[in-house]
């Protein structure tokens, strides 16, 4: 595969002893990772997008479930966060190429780990409404005001408010990834030390058929 005018990812080589089979998977998804995280979602070329497919069918529950060992939470957490990262790049390729479906079930994805993620909502928002379900768009803006109000007692973010009302007046959006600020209502950036709540839906880690061999 080749990325634009980058290096070409190198996979690590899997092995076939079964008891080393995670870690050569999270390698694999951490590969996958850095080659795409400086790199937008609105900006994906077919290689990329295959890519992020790969990186999130390789994520299937958490990181060694039931292991309590320091390591392997901050090990967990850490690629949680990764995984929401490429969930939102994942979002915003979905709604330039017109996949509507895809990008939402990576939204709903994204909200079974955190359900208070503004971000997410306003992609969903968008989507929603690219979808020409202005309707749902707006249940979205509800659910992110009521999840918001009782879990923080607080109100959405002036953006939120922004692309709300927007949506609302039934006006077309500005182009996704565009410089105005409704076009960049997805930008997702994930401050360190950032605690996601996990679940039956959240990260393990198992073999892709493209992914060099112990993979997913």
């Amino acid at each position: 595969m080749k990325f634009g005018n980058g290096p070409e990812p190198t996979f690590p080589p899997r092995r076939r002893d079964f008891n080393f089979g995670w870690g050569l998977d999270v390698e694999c998804f951490d590969v996958i990772f850095q080659s795409l995280k400086n790199t937008s979602g609105w900006d994906f070329n077919p290689d990329q997008t295959q890519l992020l497919q790969e990186a999130v069918t390789l994520y299937s529950d958490d990181l060694l479930p039931g292991c309590g060992y320091v390591w392997c939470l901050m090990e967990r957490e850490r690629l949680q966060q990764e995984f929401v990262r490429l969930l939102h790049k994942g979002m915003e390729q979905a709604e330039v190429a017109g996949q509507f479906e895809i990008g939402l079930e990576y939204g709903n994805r994204c909200l079974r780990m955190d359900r208070a993620c503004e971000a997410t909502y306003r992609r969903m928002m968008r989507l929603f409404y690219a979808a020409g379900d202005r309707t749902r768009a707006i249940r979205q803006y509800q659910a992110c005001l009521q999840i918001l109000t009782e879990e923080f007692q607080v109100k959405p973010e002036s953006l939120t408010k922004a692309l709300f009302q927007h949506i609302q007046s039934g006006k077309p959006l500005p182009p996704p990834g565009s410089n105005s600020p409704l076009g960049r209502t997805g930008e997702f950036p994930i401050p360190a030390g950032m605690g996601l709540t996990s679940s039956a839906n959240s990260i393990s880690i198992t073999h892709h058929p493209s992914v060099p061999k112990i993979d997913q």
